[in-house]
């Protein structure tokens, strides 16, 4: 257990200091001004505007932050071979991809926590009703990007491709965006169509 959490820690320093971290963050905070903007179009539906566009960047610089994460996670120690040296002492292989899952669910929840206290300030500095709801949303929401992560993180092991792993985590998340979707193509299409779909949706 000590071995990981001490791969924890060091994964999420190693995040912290990445240029790639700080890019996101900042562009997350671009995104939430850009929200800002773009609400003050729909003057009669402003406050909803705030809370789709907001909650969607955070989510979405989420997701991507933890694929960037899980795709090259491993894979750049397996081309440095830097992993070979870690695993020739008594560390075992499940204990360091747990503990780098940790540190980069870990820096993943930071970068959540920041962008959307970032949210919900400007969401109150525009007179948006405070609600408990909206720290349910961003559990939920980093609970959503953990499981694509671990997905991520899985593809990348087995694929050892960065592109593969983030093309397959990426249609996996659509697929379970448009579940519902595919729901009402199950009841509306034929039986042997509805039988392919139904297969898709499991």
């Amino acid at each position: 257990m000590r071995a990981v959490l001490s791969i924890a820690k060091y994964t999420i320093k190693e995040h912290v200091r990445s240029r790639i971290y700080m890019v996101v963050l900042i562009f997350g905070l671009i995104l939430l001004l850009a929200g800002i903007i773009f609400s003050s179009l729909a003057m009669e539906q402003r406050q909803r505007v705030l809370v789709n566009l907001g909650f969607a960047s955070v989510e979405f610089l989420a997701l991507l932050i933890m694929l960037l994460s899980a795709s090259h996670l491993i894979l750049e120690e397996m081309e440095s071979r830097t992993l070979y040296l870690i695993l020739s002492r008594p560390v075992h292989r499940l204990h360091y991809i747990g503990g780098r899952f940790l540190g980069m669910v870990a820096s993943v929840a930071l970068a959540v926590l920041i962008m959307g206290s970032m949210n919900l300030l400007f969401l109150m500095l525009f007179g948006v009703p405070w609600h408990t709801q909206y720290i349910f949303s961003l559990f939920f929401s980093l609970l959503k990007v953990i499981l694509a992560g671990s997905m991520g993180l899985f593809f990348s092991i087995v694929s050892s491709s960065p592109v593969t792993a983030i093309s397959f985590t990426g249609v996996v998340w659509i697929l379970g965006h448009f579940s519902t979707e595919l729901e009402y193509l199950i009841q509306k299409a034929g039986n042997l169509i509805s039988k392919n779909i139904m297969l898709l949706f499991y």
